[in-house]
């Protein structure tokens, strides 16, 4: 329910709140409440913020200790109370073709408004966003608000307008006067701070369980068979045999395993190797084994593939850390390839104008600057990294080949880089992510203990000229 009063000051912020606010935009937020007037509600759950931590910041630091609150249930779970900050600050971007309008009114404020008077585009983009809106509503209750001048026009969060019309609920409504329209979607329209997941639990070791099924039943999308673009359409098509294959994050093995029995020389490594919803220690150690005494016996590799491990990485430091220990374990003039999805791809998701245009069940995603995502989910955060078309041919030509690196579209949603490695990174810098690879923490919070095998190995590699 709404207070429209209600005390802020003892309320407190969620750690886990993805919005970061400079001190330039909270001046300006500052400036928003002054001229408007607190035109949304901050959302709260017992004396927890769930949404508008910016807004309650400004508020104190003007001197307000009463804001309209919208109070949510105080057993509302951790997912939803994230989905909640998400979207409370993910639709505060409009998609501009909404249309929408509540009808007429001499009042100002707060007034709920009756389904019968609100209209809109209902084939507006971010059809997406109006489904998650939809779905908290259910659980918990109208819990929006929309920014309107008397006349009617929607100058702020049209899509909660819209979601409203199509449950056929009434839509609540702050009024502004007529000749404040323009100065309000001014302040509106500016992005009050950015989505930034640094500061969250990282506990990469759940990043094993984002990875897709490869050639078997994909549990989540109800494929009777995933297969790799990358494999299928790149390394396959280009394999000559004879060639030694290295599958760095092989996941559950499923290429490696079949590639294996019709005769390609092809070994697996994952560092978070599972079997169901439980990591297998012993095989991840038994993989490592494996790859050490290819690289004593036999040297660095002719063809080491990354096959949408870096959708999983959960830093950037992640990232690189993959990337050279790819470049480090192939030779010079070997290939390389790894894969990623695109962003671009992201980008045309929320521009989607009904939601069953999307078939993932990761309906939205709230990126921050560098292309990572957050989704909480089974008490860990799940993150996921998404690359531009120019990003991925940066990443190319730093890790693969300076000059010839190649961009492959498989299907929208996906790219892969591929080329003859010509790059020699440092040792230090290979010494650096090799340690933090193979280091990494399992679940029962020991690290993997094997950097000093790997790098030995590695040393060895080179020591044989290959």
């Amino acid at each position: 329910m709404l207070e429209l009063d209600y005390p802020i000051k003892d309320l407190v912020g969620a750690d886990y709140n993805p919005r970061q606010i400079d001190e330039e935009s909270l001046k300006t937020l500052r400036e928003s409440i002054k001229t408007l007037g607190i035109v949304k509600p901050i959302i709260v759950s017992g004396n927890l913020i769930v949404a508008g931590h910016q807004r309650t910041k400004a508020l104190l630091a003007a001197g307000h200790d009463k804001a309209p609150v919208y109070l949510l249930p105080k057993n509302i779970n951790q997912t939803d109370e994230i989905r909640f900050n998400q979207l409370h600050n993910g639709t505060d971007f409009d998609s501009g073709d909404e249309r929408a309008w509540v009808g007429r009114s001499e009042n100002l404020g707060f007034e709920m408004v009756p389904t019968i008077k609100l209209r809109g585009n209902m084939r507006a983009k971010m059809a997406n966003v109006r489904n998650e809106i939809c779905k908290l509503i259910i659980k918990y209750g109208n819990w929006g608000a929309c920014v309107a001048t008397q006349a009617g026009k929607v100058i702020h969060a049209g899509q909660y307008v819209l979601a409203c019309r199509a449950m056929g609920i009434p839509a609540r409504v702050y009024r502004i006067p007529n000749d404040k329209a323009k100065i309000a979607a001014e302040f509106l329209n500016k992005k009050y701070g950015k989505f930034s997941y640094e500061h969250l639990e990282k506990t990469t070791f759940i990043q094993t369980f984002a990875q897709k099924f490869r050639l078997r039943n994909d549990e989540e999308v109800e494929k009777p068979f995933n297969a790799s673009p990358t494999y299928e359409k790149s390394l396959i098509p280009n394999y000559k045999k004879g060639e030694r294959i290295l599958d760095f994050g092989c996941g559950q093995a499923d290429y490696v395993k079949k590639l294996r029995k019709i005769g390609y020389d092809i070994h697996g490594v994952e560092l978070f190797y599972r079997k169901g919803n439980f990591i297998d220690s012993t095989m991840v150690h038994k993989m490592i084994d494996n790859l050490c005494e290819q690289l004593e016996t036999k040297g660095l590799f002719d063809i080491v593939i990354c096959d949408y491990v870096l959708n999983s990485v959960d830093s950037m430091t992640a990232e690189n850390d993959v990337l050279t220990v790819v470049n480090a374990m192939c030779r010079m003039g070997g290939k390389i390839y790894f894969s990623g999805r695109a962003r671009e791809k992201i980008d045309l998701q929320d521009r989607t104008t009904y939601a069953g245009e999307a078939k993932s069940h990761r309906y939205i995603e709230f990126l921050d600057d560098d292309g990572f995502s957050a989704l909480f989910r089974k008490g860990h955060w799940f993150y996921q990294k998404f690359h531009r078309q120019k990003e991925a041919i940066a990443l190319g030509r730093r890790y693969i080949n300076a000059t010839e690196a190649k961009l492959e579209r498989h299907n929208p949603g996906v790219w892969c880089m591929s080329g003859i490695k010509n790059i020699v990174l440092s040792q230090q810098a290979i010494e650096e992510s090799i340690t933090r690879e193979f280091e990494m923490l399992h679940p029962d919070g020991k690290p993997i203990g094997r950097s000093k095998d790997v790098i030995n190995a590695y040393h060895f590699a080179l020591a044989k000229g290959n």
